[in-house]
Order: C-alpha cells, then sequence, then structure tokens
C-alpha cells in the first residue's frame, strides 16, 4: 500500500498508476501540500470532489480527485 511519504514524492502519473484506488485524507493533503483543517473545510464546503464518506471513514477516489487536480493545473473549471 502507498503511504502519506510516497506519494509526496510521487508525480500524478504515478499516484494513478500505483495508488490505491481509494486515498486517505492524509494522503490526499500530501498531494495538494495542504493541512487536513484546510481538507476539511474545502470539504465541508463542497470543493473537493470524490468523497466517500461510510460512517466515520473518510476516503477520497483517486482517479476524481486527480481529474480535479489536473483540470485545475490547467486552468479549467471542473
Amino acid at each position: 500500500m502507498t503511504n502519506q511519504s510516497n506519494v509526496e514524492s510521487m508525480s500524478l502519473q504515478e499516484i494513478r498508476e500505483h495508488a490505491p484506488a481509494r486515498l486517505t485524507i492524509k494522503q490526499a493533503c500530501a498531494i495538494l501540500g495542504i493541512s487536513p483543517a484546510t481538507f476539511n473545510r474545502w470539504r465541508e464546503d463542497g470543493k473537493v470532489p470524490g468523497i466517500i464518506a461510510i460512517g466515520r471513514s473518510v476516503k477520497v477516489e483517486k482517479a476524481v480527485f486527480l481529474d480535479w487536480i489536473e483540470d485545475h493545473m490547467t486552468g479549467q473549471s471542473a
């Protein structure tokens, strides 16, 4: 399994190929370079797509999340 420190050093393509289909909040924060508090604020505001909440567990759907990041990197709005 890919942990937080691994995703920090990976390109988006490597994350697509090697990270699990559902990312943890820590992994998503590492990819974005933001704190969990910022991520949770964005999540509550509906700014982050691909959120999957099951009970108290929150995961991020990798493909949707990475597409969102790439769209923002190229200046497109999702």
